[in-house]
């Protein structure tokens, strides 16, 4: 549990099965948009993108240390 010491204290396991195509994609997203970050923290990063750009989040609340 040490290496989630970073994450907020109400964070939580979320454990979902991804298809090929998904998982294509997401490593593709690794590739293009991280520094080669595990899925996990780019998967992340991915979902925090898209709940800014659909408005669900603001910019102002996001903390890319976490991802």
């Amino acid at each position: 549990m040490k290496k989630f010491a970073q994450l907020p204290a109400d964070s939580d396991f979320v454990v979902v099965l991804l298809t090929p195509q998904l998982l294509r994609a997401l490593d593709r997203y690794i590739d293009e948009e991280t520094d080669g970050k595990p899925r996990p923290a780019a998967l992340r990063a991915a979902f925090e993108d898209w709940c800014v750009a659909m408005g669900y989040i603001s910019p102002h609340e996001t903390d890319r240390q976490l991802n």
